[in-house]
């Protein structure tokens, strides 16, 4: 179950800007996220190709201490509630996250 300790700060079928708290590294952590669907992730890049990219997260830090931006690309066709909610588990169930680039699914 998930508590609603989240705040959107913005949304529409293609991308959504949330925070929230979670671990990382043992500690808790602010997550700034952005949350898209691989196909906007391709237009906001000028990406071409017809094939498909994987789904990947990206965390970075930032300025703030315990604060990380975490990009999370899927490849649905809509964001939903649910699709946040599942992302927000999944980030903090998630063991083994890192700085950088991982590719998944």
């Amino acid at each position: 179950m998930i508590n609603d300790d989240y705040t959107i700060k913005s949304t529409s079928n293609d991308e959504t800007r949330l925070l929230f708290q979670g671990p990382f590294n043992g500690q808790t952590v602010k997550w700034q996220t952005h949350l898209m669907t691989c196909k906007y992730y391709k237009l906001l890049n000028n990406i071409t190709n017809e094939k498909k990219i994987k789904q990947f997260i990206n965390i970075s830090p930032t300025s703030k201490v315990n604060h990380f931006e975490i990009m999370i690309c899927l490849n649905i066709d809509q964001i939903t509630k649910a699709d946040i909610l599942k992302t927000i588990i999944m980030i903090r169930q998630y063991k083994n996250l890192a700085i950088g680039t991982h590719e998944f699914g």
